[in-house]
Order: C-alpha cells, then sequence, then structure tokens
C-alpha cells in the first residue's frame, strides 16, 4: 500500500495528477500496475504503532451533528448499522473513538462478506463474494468516504472542522487476523481499501481541489 506524507508547501493539479487520472498508470510492475487507480490499495487505519506511523492519508471519523460525534456512533457507522448524508462544501466536526475501539467495527463490516477478496492483475475485481458479480453495488464491503484538501489536515484532537471536496468508493480489503477471533488489539494488521472511483450523489461533487485528499469515514 502507499502512505504518503503531505507537505505544507506541496501543490496538486486534479486534472493531470490527482486520483483517477493516468499519472500512476506506469508505477510499478505486473500486478503493482494499476490503470487511472482502479483497485490502488489505500492506507487507512494503523494498530501498529511502530510499524505505522500516522500520516497524512490515514483516515478521520466525523459526524454531522453532535450527538454522533461519539465512539459508539463512529462504530455503528463503520458497521453500517448508521448511515449518514454529507454534501460538499458544508463543514463537519470531527469525531471521537481510538483505533482500538473501531477496530472490531472494521472487522465486523469485514465479516458482513467475509469469503470476499481482491484479485490483482488482468482481472483486478473481488471474488468469492457472496453478492456475485453484484459486489460493486451490494457487498457492504464497498465504502463511500467523503475526501478532503490536505491543507485542512487537524492540528488538534477533535475540534478542527472537516469540509468535503469529493467523494469516492472504496473496497474494504480481507485482514490476515482479526480482532474478532483473536480479541481486541492483538491483530496489528492495518485497514486497507482499494480505490473504486469517484461518487456522484445529488447534484454531483466538483471536479476542482487537489484530489489527493484525506479518508474520511462516510458509511
Amino acid at each position: 500500500m502507499e502512505k504518503w506524507q503531505f507537505n505544507t508547501g506541496d501543490v496538486y493539479d486534479p486534472p493531470t495528477t490527482g486520483y483517477g487520472t493516468t499519472f500512476r498508470d506506469s508505477y510499478g510492475s505486473g500486478n503493482s500496475q494499476k490503470v487511472k487507480d482502479y483497485g490502488r490499495p489505500v492506507f487507512v487505519q494503523a494498530f501498529d504503532a511502530n510499524a505505522d506511523a500516522i500520516v497524512s492519508s490515514y483516515m478521520q471519523t466525523w459526524a454531522d451533528k453532535e450527538n454522533t460525534r461519539g465512539a459508539d456512533s463512529m462504530a455503528a457507522a463503520i458497521r453500517g448499522e448508521r448511515c449518514q448524508s454529507a454534501s460538499v462544501g458544508t463543514q463537519y466536526r470531527q469525531g471521537q473513538g481510538s483505533t482500538t475501539s473501531l477496530e472490531t467495527a472494521w472487522d465486523g463490516l469485514i465479516s458482513q462478506d467475509p469469503g470476499a477478496h481482491w484479485v490483482d492483475g488482468t482481472t483486478n475485481t473481488v471474488v468469492g463474494s457472496q453478492y456475485g458479480a453484484n459486489w460493486l453495488d451490494n457487498s457492504p464491503r464497498v465504502i463511500i468516504v467523503g475526501l478532503y484538501d490536505p491543507h485542512q489536515i487537524p492540528t488538534g484532537p477533535s475540534d478542527n472542522p472537516i469540509t468535503f471536496v469529493n467523494f469516492a468508493k472504496l473496497w474494504l480489503d480481507q485482514r490476515p487476523c482479526s480482532s474478532l477471533t483473536g480479541g481486541l488489539g492483538t491483530c496489528k494488521w492495518p485497514i486497507v481499501a482499494r480505490f473504486l472511483g469517484y461518487v456522484q450523489g445529488g447534484a454531483g461533487g466538483p471536479e476542482t481541489g487537489s484530489l489527493i485528499k484525506q479518508l474520511v469515514l462516510i458509511k
């Protein structure tokens, strides 16, 4: 997976270097090559502080109102038990919840379609899903995330506003271990997802902005 560190002096040109462009088509070889970033692994959340330092591509939670900012509410949103709508340009509060408190929620979501896994190479798709060929539309492991400009990267705990500039679909990869079987905190493997492209909702999101952004959980 690719972890990147944002510097305040970085400048991105969305039409030429943003996710979904051909800018990275020549990166890597064999299975690591991705056309227009489709299927490219994205680092979401770490559970091993020694191996995976928090970087700019790290997930942040968000809330549409004050009474949904708590850790239990965040976990319910990850599991798909609670949905909320969001719009481009609207300011939201950060959510709460430690990495370990959300770990079982991630594993619970993965277990809702346990046999599915991503296949790299020529197929570059999901196999083994209980939803068959309709995995992209029906599997709960296809999640929608909000993206925001890296200049908004939080500088303090849970007090920084988040304004979305776009939305994307991600496929949630299987972990080789799970907190549901081994116990909370025993599985140090990070949460990794696959980029599936952008999402249009309502009037659709603008195509402006950096398009190299922070991932923020929506569903």
